[in-house]
C-alpha cells in the first residue's frame, strides 16, 4: 500500500496525499490505503477492503471524489513506475557498457604492457648475447680461424 498524491479536490482545491472512506460503518478517520497494482483500497479503521472502482472518496474537507480520477491517479502511478523502471535499466545498461569499456581498455593496455616487457626484455636478452659473443670473438679469433681453416679444408676450399 502507497499514499498517492491525488487529484485536486473540487469543493476545496487542494491536493492531498490521503482520502477517507466515505460512510465508513465505525465513523473512522484514517486514510484510506490504495494499492495501485490491484486497484484495492482498505480502509484500517472498518478493515474493509474494495475495489477502487466501487466507491466514491472523501477530502479532509468533506469534498467528494470521483473514482475516475482516482484511477487515473493509479494508472498514471503506475506508468511512472514502469517509465522509472525502464530509466533504470537504460541507465543500468550504460553502467555495464560502461564497465565492460574500462575492462577492455585495461585488457588492451595489459596486453600492450605485457608486450613491452617482453620486448624490452628480448632486446636485453640480445644485447647481453652480442656482448658476450663479441667478447668470446674478440678473446678467441686466433683459434676461430684455426677452427675456419680446418672446416673450410674439409669442403675442399682454400682459406
Amino acid at each position: 500500500m502507497i499514499k498517492m498524491v491525488l487529484p485536486l479536490c473540487r469543493q476545496c482545491g487542494r491536493q492531498s496525499t490521503y482520502l477517507y472512506h466515505d460512510g465508513c460503518p465505525v465513523g473512522g478517520s484514517s486514510p484510506l490505503q490504495i494499492n495501485p497494482s490491484s486497484e484495492s483500497v482498505y480502509c484500517p479503521d472498518c478493515g474493509q477492503r474494495w475495489a477502487i472502482y466501487k466507491n466514491c472518496y472523501r477530502c479532509e474537507c468533506s469534498g467528494k471524489t470521483s473514482t475516475d480520477d482516482i484511477l487515473y491517479g493509479s494508472r498514471q502511478i503506475m506508468r511512472q513506475s514502469r517509465q522509472l523502471d525502464q530509466e533504470e535499466r537504460i541507465r543500468l545498461a550504460k553502467y555495464v557498457e560502461r564497465q565492460e569499456e574500462t575492462k577492455h581498455q585495461i585488457d588492451i593496455l595489459r596486453r600492450k604492457s605485457a608486450k613491452d616487457y617482453f620486448e624490452q626484455f628480448c632486446r636485453f636478452v640480445r644485447d647481453v648475447l652480442v656482448e658476450i659473443l663479441g667478447t668470446f670473438i674478440l678473446e678467441h679469433w686466433e683459434e676461430i680461424k684455426k677452427i675456419a681453416i680446418i672446416v673450410a679444408s674439409f669442403f675442399g676450399l682454400h682459406y
